[in-house]
């Protein structure tokens, strides 16, 4: 079920003055954050692939978080977090509708879904988890910057971009 505050987004792309602006910008995208009470699910987000093409926008930039199942570290990413497979697939049914896929991942910051694992917890400005440095990566760290890495590496393996565009 959608929530509330995005069933505003869709309705607010439907008021004509909205549309209307929407062509006046080269690049025209709305970030969806799956982490925040929305969903991850495929259904949905090819749902919204195909609204906003029909709107005009061209880019969608997927706020993953740690809502993605990484096959380099499986044990990040909730049950109902996107598969790989799924991705591949919304990056071929974006570029049909043509619009752009964009991940949005935090990597080095924001990043609680990792670091509060204790594979990673050690990797973080706070190991002891007790305060928000737990949500920052201490990029000094060899074994962090080789996780990111990694985080990446998974996602390129999964999208296409013409433009390179990566959050």
């Amino acid at each position: 079920m959608l929530t509330i505050n995005f069933i505003r987004c869709i309705i607010y792309l439907d008021r004509k003055e909205i549309r209307g602006m929407v062509n006046m910008f080269r690049i025209r995208a709305i970030l969806y954050d799956v982490a925040r009470g929305l969903k991850s699910d495929p259904v949905i987000l090819e749902k919204i692939i195909k609204r906003l093409s029909k709107h005009g926008y061209n880019m969608l930039i997927l706020n993953l978080k740690y809502r993605f199942k990484f096959p380099s570290n499986p044990e990040i990413g909730l049950p109902d977090s996107l598969t790989p497979e799924d991705v591949k697939h919304l990056d071929r049914i974006s570029k049909e509708a043509g619009i752009e896929l964009v991940p949005f991942m935090n990597c080095v910051g924001h990043c609680s879904g990792i670091g509060m694992l204790e594979k990673c917890r050690h990797l973080t400005a706070d190991p002891s988890g007790l305060n928000d440095g737990i949500e920052q990566l201490r990029v000094s760290e060899p074994d962090a910057m080789n996780l990111i890495t990694d985080l990446y590496n998974d996602i390129c393996k999964c999208i296409f971009w013409e433009s390179s565009a990566f959050c």
